[in-house]
């Protein structure tokens, strides 16, 4: 076995007897071991400065653990726009902001999130605009030129406010996207059920409004693969809740999860998904496997390709189970598809993100019911 897969064998090992997430394993086999998965819970021991006056532009150095690539800053007001988030490494941030002329002074929240993991955060004090920060403004280091040459932009949000209790799809439009963006919410009560890149111009998010979100003006994150990154104001407004998901929407093509399928083609009447494969699960341990492919819903039919080749094929009434891989009761993040001729495939989302996994899952129990 190589050096990768043993590592890869004990990390699933440790999962299955400790109750880890087998996603979190599978992160830590691809990536170095001094990088940090999105799914981590990020840290803050201090941020400098930890206060701005109303009316000016600075630069707050966030020093902290478990900050992974994709990881942003945000606010509990929308008085402070993030110019800028800027990781230096897995312990220190900048951020640039701006703070609006018109803040009222006072305590606010700021909050530092990985791109899956729960946000940690501090207090930050918006000073009168004739104050200065204190202390000092360090100097500022400036992000890197491959980052803001590629930085994307936000021109518009549909619909650009949602009310509690909504579960709708938003279609992002700008310039500079790219495949396997991801985005976010500063108001933790919205979830990101999936996200689909149609064009550099274009995406499509699939969200979920907690029924009890906080009310008001908030921000959104778009941030590309390569950490460039872009925020645009989204608001969370009282009203009626709106449920017009384009995955339930009689009148709409089912969503792709990718922009394409593993031959390069798409089709308005499929559902692809990428996945890594993890094998049997006797084998998983023995000789993990580490293949990337994509899973295909056409109709009433599912078929699993890798390498350009139809590894399975099965109509509805062929599949006997499509579940979580649950482990000592805990849910690993990963799932399993179970054919009636006892064959077993175990998979996970490419992206590693439990509510994607979840979704593949809702989506493919919904198709072949």
């Amino acid at each position: 076995m190589s050096g990768t897969n043993a590592r890869f064998a004990g990390l699933l090992l440790l999962a299955g007897l400790c109750g880890f997430s087998v996603a979190h394993a599978f992160a830590q086999a691809q990536a170095p071991s001094s990088e940090i998965p999105p799914t981590a819970a990020a840290q803050i021991s201090k941020a400098t400065p930890a206060s701005a006056a109303a009316g000016s532009t600075v630069t707050v150095e966030i020093d902290g653990s478990n900050f992974s690539p994709g990881v942003y800053v945000s606010f509990s007001t929308p008085a402070i726009r993030v110019v800028s988030t800027t990781r230096q490494d897995a312990t220190k941030l900048q951020a640039n902001l701006e703070v609006n002329p018109t803040a009222q002074p006072g305590s606010v929240t700021l909050y530092v999130s990985n791109p899956a993991g729960a946000a940690a955060q501090t207090s930050f004090t918006i000073l009168p605009a004739t104050a200065q920060p204190a202390p000092p403004n360090p100097t500022p280091i400036p992000a890197a030129p491959e980052q803001q040459k590629n930085a994307p932009t936000v021109t518009s949000v549909e619909p650009a406010s949602l009310a509690p209790g909504s579960r709708t799809t938003l279609k992002i439009k700008g310039k500079g996207f790219a495949d396997g963006a991801s985005v976010s919410f500063s108001n933790p009560g919205v979830q990101v059920l999936a996200t689909r890149f149609s064009k550099s111009s274009e995406l499509s998010v699939d969200v979920q409004i907690a029924a009890d979100a906080a009310t008001g003006s908030g921000s959104l994150f778009l941030v590309n693969p390569d950490d460039a990154e872009v925020e645009h104001p989204f608001e969370i407004a009282a009203g009626n809740p709106t449920t017009t998901l384009a995955t339930t929407s009689p009148t709409t093509a089912p969503p792709t999860t990718t922009a394409a399928t593993s031959k390069g083609k798409s089709s308005a009447n499929e559902q692809t998904f990428e996945v890594y494969n993890l094998g049997e699960a006797k084998t998983i341990l023995q000789n993990p496997t580490q293949s990337k492919g994509t899973l295909i819903l056409s109709g009433k039919e599912l078929r699993y390709e890798e390498g350009g080749k139809v590894v399975f094929r099965a109509a509805a009434t062929e599949v006997r189970e499509i579940a979580p891989n649950i482990v000592f009761g805990i849910n690993t993040t990963t799932f399993h598809v179970i054919l009636k001729s006892s064959q077993m495939y175990n998979f996970v989302s490419t992206s590693l993100r439990p509510a994607d996994t979840q979704t593949i899952v809702d989506s493919l129990q919904r198709a072949l019911q």
